[in-house]
């Protein structure tokens, strides 16, 4: 019928697998025009050599609404903030929460707390290992919250987002706080939504599934003061910027204009 198709997803994300990928983006190619989630996966495709020279390719940097964010987000100043660590998520096996908590065994960690917002089906086992490892005293499990203003006061208090697993928007949720972001180094195995994270800029890095690597991380970071109020600012600066909700409508909206113009 000479209708113009959009094909919208990831590029790669961290339940991609080689064979999926490929049948994936072979689906893709008969598309006029390629919505993915990032800027980063729309620079990736185009370096490779499946890609339709004929598609136009654009990126959403998906994010959040950051506007009740915003409301209750207090300024961040490291000295202030009486809490150390912050993991916000679903508490799954994707989220690899069971390496924070071994990280925290560790001596440059003996004093660190943290505070986990999510439910899940780990969530019962996590509060046994908590007593097992005499953690409970460190980490509080505050359930799954949706209500912002409670996030935010749980948010405004941590110095430190961290994210053992494979992370997705939890990155731009904490980053709306601006709260620096802990994750691993590789990114293949996380979710489109790790474009958001720069490292040494926005957050630090540690090495996938390393405990001890996650526990390094965490004291140098929190032991850097200036560090950590200068990566809130960039933090701020990245959902500010883009993966927002209001810079994602602009991005759409650019989209079907610009296929509306090509039919002319």
């Amino acid at each position: 019928m000479g209708a113009k198709t959009v094909w919208w997803g990831h590029y790669w994300s961290a339940t991609s697998r080689k064979w999926s990928s490929w049948l994936r983006l072979l689906v893709m190619r008969f598309a006029d025009v390629v919505l993915f989630y990032t800027d980063k996966e729309v620079e990736v495709h185009r370096a490779t050599a499946r890609h339709n020279d004929r598609q136009v390719v654009f990126g959403l940097n998906n994010g959040i609404e950051t506007a009740a964010i915003e409301k209750f987000r207090i300024p961040y100043n490291v000295d202030q903030r009486p809490r150390d660590l912050l993991f916000i998520g679903r508490i799954t096996e994707k989220s690899e929460i069971d390496l924070l908590l071994n990280a925290l065994t560790y001596p440059q960690c003996a004093s660190v707390t943290l505070d986990v917002i999510g439910a899940g089906g780990e969530k019962d086992a996590l509060q046994r290992r908590l007593a097992d490892r005499h953690l409970d005293g460190r980490v509080v499990l505050h359930g799954g919250l949706t209500d912002e203003a409670r996030i935010s006061e749980i948010a405004n208090q941590c110095k430190l987002f961290v994210y053992p697993g494979g992370v997705g928007l939890s990155l731009i949720h904490a980053l709306a706080y601006g709260l620096p972001g802990v994750v691993h180094d590789d990114r293949k195995t996380h979710m489109p939504e790790i474009a958001a994270h720069e490292e040494g800029v926005n957050g630090c890095l540690f090495r996938k599934g390393n405990a001890e690597s996650l526990a390094d991380t965490i004291a140098t970071a929190l032991e850097s003061t200036e560090e950590l109020n200068r990566m809130s600012g960039a933090a701020l600066n990245t959902v500010g910027d883009s993966f927002n909700t209001a810079d994602m409508a602009r991005r759409f909206l650019k989209m079907f204009r610009d296929i509306a113009a090509s039919r002319r």
